[in-house]
């Protein structure tokens, strides 16, 4: 079951190839595959989008755009038994009941940063989200590369030479984390074996931890698609001060992915990731509209952005100058 009344915060990791990113196909593939109105489906359950916002939470001059909505889960649970307390014995009872709990959910354009929020009991959780998104930007890549075959296709273009000009897109959702959250989970460790982490490609954001910054480099460099540095000492344990070290550098902004293993004080297997450092905050009150919740939303990542909670790195690229020229053209067309 989800927890309720807490924001959960994470990198939205959106790329097209090597040299495009997420703001390159925002007005062509990205808002629309928000806004199509498709269904993931399978059985009696469907996954949806509904009442999604295209946002402005800053000014006309200096824009901060957000896709904002409801990501519902509509389904019917079934049952086949019961417990019979009064008699004290468990009966055959065959029902069933229509629910749609639902998350609600904040893109932030400027910086890829993506704030959730369950909002009912079992709401759809944020791996859900990303499978869902991911196959409405599967699609709507496919009706780009359609259209643009259709416009060209009489220049003797063909679908294989636009599906190797447009790569397509290669989506990553990662749970922002807590440094205290870090620790606290290291200091659980009598022995730690093995740490991996892997580093993502990133929507053009700098590192800002130097060791990392050249690694990622080198990963460009060699055109990988995925680098994992591991660190392996199965006999007396890695240093948990360096492991707590590392790990604050590499997952303070959402590029990378870790796993430890290990055991606990008891002896026990102890495994971690990601998911184990998670930053939450609660919301006191859902606000009734959707533009209400992308505002409480977003000041309140503002918020642990000012306290260093969470940390956005500098970006390759003029940002800002792009996501003006989208909201002139999406208020235009508005």
């Amino acid at each position: 079951m989800s927890k309720k009344n807490e924001l959960e915060f994470a990198n939205f990791i959106l790329r097209f190839g090597q040299e495009r990113v997420l703001l390159d196909f925002a007005e062509e593939i990205v808002i629309p595959a928000f806004n199509s109105g498709s269904e993931r489906s399978y059985g009696e359950t469907k996954h949806f989008f509904h009442s999604v916002e295209i946002l402005n939470l800053g000014s006309e001059e200096t824009p901060i755009l957000c896709i904002a909505g409801r990501y519902i889960k509509d389904t019917v649970v079934t049952r086949e038994q019961v417990f019979d307390e009064e008699h004290n014995i468990l009966l055959k009872d065959n029902g069933s009941l229509h629910t749609s709990p639902s998350s609600l959910f904040i893109l932030i354009l400027n910086n890829h940063r993506l704030i959730y929020f369950s909002e009912s009991s079992y709401a759809p959780s944020l791996s859900s989200f990303k499978t869902t998104v991911a196959k409405f930007i599967r699609e709507k890549y496919q009706d780009f590369i359609s259209e643009l075959y259709q416009q060209r296709q009489h220049g003797g273009i063909t679908k294989a030479q636009l599906y190797r000009d447009y790569d397509p897109p290669e989506l990553e959702i990662v749970p922002l984390t807590r440094q205290e959250s870090i620790s606290e989970f290291v200091n659980q460790y009598s022995l730690i074996k093995t740490v991996e982490i892997k580093l993502l490609t990133t929507n053009n954001e700098l590192d800002n931890n130097e060791f990392f910054k050249q690694a990622r480099k080198a990963k460009e460099e060699v055109l990988a698609k995925t680098t994992t540095i591991t660190h392996n000492n199965g006999n007396d344990g890695l240093s948990k001060g360096a492991v707590t070290r590392q790990l604050e550098s590499a997952l303070s902004q959402g590029n990378s992915k870790v796993k430890l293993k290990g055991r606990d004080k008891q002896g026990n297997k102890l495994e971690g990731s990601n998911e184990n450092f998670k930053i939450r905050a609660k919301l006191p009150e859902i606000p009734q509209t959707i533009a209400g919740f992308a505002t409480q939303g977003y000041e309140n990542f503002q918020g642990l952005v000012s306290q260093g909670i969470i940390c956005i790195g500098e970006s390759h690229e003029n940002i800002s100058e792009n996501i003006k020229k989208l909201w002139d053209k999406l208020d235009r067309n508005s």
